[in-house]
């Protein structure tokens, strides 16, 4: 009876030993996120295979055994706009960020969609919140100068702009500086001498001051002189725009 019991005591050790090795990821300690992000993948296949109830059921369950999985938010948010939801895709990207510290791709999506809905101010805000999160993010302030200039925020614009030149010029990115050295001096020109409600027959000001600025760029590049130098914004801070 001993060596049964025995024998079996080894047998059990054996198949949890073999347990932990096979799957490193749950043995960690980080089983809830493991799991979740299993599900989302589960997820992704089922979206893919148009089983969009199934997947829907997935991102939930995902989100029932780790709350804080920002993956989750994004994947069920963005499978939501897809089908047309997007007030459930609103609360879903609003959920990550409540349970999502820093949860600065929940801001970005959630900017999105308000900014195709036609709500820009409160796009511009979820953008501008997402900057603070990832301060030396060019994608992240792109996409703020982009929205900032379609919404006609242009001293915020010219922030952005301006900050562009700074943290492309920080990690070596020649085609983004460039082209916002060439921003920031339209712009500039914009704010200072452009009509704003000029339109119609004498076309877009952002359009012409962008079209001059780029004018005198190309001049100076065939010419040889030194590339105008534009004013960078006093420290480090993301642009925040003035009311």
């Amino acid at each position: 009876m001993a060596r049964t019991s025995r024998s079996s005591l080894v047998r059990a050790l054996v198949l949890l030993a073999s347990f932990a090795l096979a799957t490193p990821a749950y043995a960690d300690g980080n089983w809830a996120t493991a799991r979740a992000e299993e599900l989302c993948s589960q997820a992704s296949a089922h979206r893919v295979a148009g089983d969009v109830s199934v997947a829907i059921e997935r991102y939930r369950q995902a989100l029932e055994i780790d709350p804080t999985f920002g993956a989750a938010y994004l994947g069920l948010g963005g499978l939501r706009e897809a089908t047309g939801d997007t007030d459930e895709a609103e609360k879903t990207y609003a959920a990550g960020i409540d349970h999502v510290s820093g949860f600065a791709d929940g801001f970005l999506a959630r900017g999105a969609l308000r900014l195709r809905a036609g709500r820009g101010d409160a796009a511009l805000e979820d953008l501008l919140a997402a900057l603070a999160l990832r301060t030396a993010d060019l994608d992240v302030l792109r996409k703020v100068l982009d929205a900032s200039i379609s919404l006609g925020r242009l001293p915020l614009a010219l922030a952005s702009s301006r900050r562009l030149v700074v943290l492309s010029v920080a990690q070596g990115d020649v085609a983004t500086e460039h082209e916002a050295r060439v921003t920031a001096s339209a712009l500039t020109e914009l704010i200072a001498f452009a009509d704003p409600v000029a339109d119609g027959e004498n076309g877009n000001p952002v359009r012409r001051a962008l079209a001059r600025a780029l004018g005198r760029r190309r001049a100076a590049d065939k010419s040889g002189r030194t590339r105008p130098s534009t004013a960078s914004p006093r420290g480090t801070k993301p642009p925040v725009e003035s009311r």
